[in-house]
């Protein structure tokens, strides 16, 4: 008479041991798949293992399916065994995901391992992708947006003294600026005097009483 045979539950497969069984047959053995693989079926019969797919994971053994990465993690390679988080100026919030997405312009990231990416505050510029911390906006410069990928120049007659300013300030009375990105206006010198505030020229410095 022959033996009983029992199936390998779902996650193990059928191995020859190399010994022969009471019947003079060779005789199996159920075994779990390795870790960062799974077993597939068919018809209820295990047959072998696979490894995970990328954006997968599995870290203990004899198992039928493997994990889905999380969001802020990822799995570019297949029987992976863990997900490594996003490198700090990227991010994703898919799960099972194989890349992790640059920060776009105007935004950035200092962490790792997460699902988003943070806004430029105004007064601050990213131009590039894939960054871990947003720029000052220079002297001479001002912006007044978040997620901004540079700052605007002072336009004639205004200036910005001072880093990360939302807003470039005009030229006070008896001063003036010509050009553009002005850190300071110049002043009209000896009696001269500007009658308005905001002057983009020297000619606006005049004698007192309009002379």
């Amino acid at each position: 008479s022959g033996g009983v045979c029992s199936m390998c539950v779902i996650g193990d497969i059928s191995e020859l041991t190399g010994q022969l069984d009471e019947y003079g047959s060779v005789s199996r053995t159920c075994q779990g798949c390795d870790i960062g693989r799974y077993a597939t079926s068919s018809d209820g019969a295990v047959y072998f293992c696979n490894d995970c797919e990328t954006g997968r994971y599995m870290n203990v053994t004899g198992v039928s399916a493997c994990l889905y990465c999380a969001s802020g993690t990822f799995a570019d390679e297949t029987a992976s065994t863990t997900c490594r988080a996003c490198a700090p100026g990227s991010s994703t919030a898919t799960l099972g995901t194989v890349i992790c997405n640059n920060c776009s312009v105007g935004t950035y990231q200092n962490v790792s391992g997460q699902t988003s990416c943070v806004s430029c505050n105004a007064g601050f510029f990213v131009p590039s992708i894939g960054q871990t911390a947003c720029q000052p906006c220079e002297p001479g410069f001002a912006n007044d947006q978040e997620e901004a990928n540079r700052c605007q120049s002072c336009s004639p007659g205004m200036y910005s003294s001072l880093h990360n300013q939302t807003s470039c300030s005009g030229c006070d009375f008896d001063t003036y600026y010509t050009g553009m990105g002005a850190t300071a206006c110049t002043a009209c010198g000896g009696d001269l005097e500007t009658a308005l505030t905001f002057s983009t020229m020297e000619e606006e410095c005049r004698c007192p009483g309009g002379a």
